[in-house]
């Protein structure tokens, strides 16, 4: 997994932010990197409707305020990048190692640190996951069905095998 430490410099609007929506951003990083570095994989992982094989995660820290639909925050954040395929990895990295200014939403920001974390190896038949968002799995036979084992309708691991058919 790669740890990029992302500082930003405040804007003229009232401080440092970002939309509440800010994950399309952060996924044109991605987007880019891939297309700096293969123009022909970049049109197979983003041309046509497929499964990626990357997650990201973003973390503000804990001073953050939300107002309205922007997210202000202090400290730099985290933007965590993970593909089980180490060519991603290696396409992000190379991205933000030649970009040490980034632009998200008109805000620029300063790579001021990149690490690579160890994976961990799952020696066990189960694991415990620690994650900084909700987990969604959506259902292949119904795409507007989102699996959650509180409503009515959740039949537990058969619904879980069921949407990873």
């Amino acid at each position: 997994m790669l740890l990029s430490i992302l500082k930003a410099e405040a804007s003229n609007e009232g401080g440092v932010h970002l939309p509440v929506d800010y994950r399309p951003g952060f996924m044109s990083i991605i987007k880019s990197a891939i297309w700096s570095e293969s123009g022909a994989q970049y049109e197979l992982m983003f041309n046509k409707r497929t499964v990626k094989p990357y997650t990201f995660a973003v973390t503000f820290g804990d001073e953050i305020e939300i107002v309205k639909d922007k997210i202000f925050f202090t400290k730099p954040i985290e933007f965590k990048f993970s593909s089980f395929d180490l060519t991603y990895e290696i396409y992000v990295y190379n991205y933000l190692v030649k970009n040490k200014k980034l632009s998200i939403y008109k805000q620029s920001f300063e790579v001021s640190s990149i690490r690579v974390l160890n994976k961990r190896e799952i020696r066990k038949n189960s694991a415990i996951f620690r994650t900084l968002a909700p987990v969604l799995i959506r259902s292949h036979k119904n795409e507007k069905h989102y699996l959650c084992p509180e409503p009515e309708n959740f039949k537990g691991d058969r619904d879980f095998l069921e949407a990873l058919n």
